[in-house]
């Protein structure tokens, strides 16, 4: 689970920025450190550990299904969706300088239009261009960001 592509590690072994499918990533800067442990359980979370009918789902998803699950039992969110749009924006950079919410708030959360608990992707603007990020994407994103942040992945 740990795996990058090879063409990566070099980067991550020199903290530089990478490229990845049209999305630039950096390592997490050491002065955002306590919100860096704040988002960091999104991506080193043990994807077994989720309640069987989230199973099957890409893990950007689950977190959203859960999270929207919750709020129509009237019952308090887990936050990992929160955390995860808050590591994609720590290690995308992001509103910079800005306050806990502005950095989440560069997101805007895009839903099927028929199922709003059925998540499609999360837009952002990124070098003055719209990027989206689905779900799937996210999965093969968060061995990378994992990497970039001396995160280790635990399969199982």
């Amino acid at each position: 689970m740990n795996e990058i592509p090879l063409q990566y590690q070099e980067a991550v072994d020199t903290y530089e920025p990478i490229e990845f499918e049209g999305i630039t990533l950096f390592p997490i800067r050491v002065r955002e450190y306590r919100l860096f442990n704040n988002a960091r359980p999104a991506i080193d979370f043990l994807q077994q550990s989720l309640p069987v009918r989230y199973l099957s789902m890409p893990l950007l998803s689950a977190f959203y299904a859960m999270d929207t699950e919750n709020l129509k039992e009237g019952n308090p969110s887990d936050g990992l969706f929160y955390r995860a749009l808050l590591f994609l924006a720590l290690a995308m950079r992001l509103g910079e300088g800005e306050n806990l919410e502005e950095r989440i708030g560069q997101f805007q959360i895009v839903a099927d239009a028929k199922d709003q608990s059925v998540l499609k992707g999360v837009e952002f603007q990124q070098n003055g261009e719209v990027q989206r990020i689905t779900p799937v994407q996210f999965q093969r994103l968060r061995p990378i960001l994992a990497a970039q942040n001396g995160i280790t992945l635990v399969s199982t």
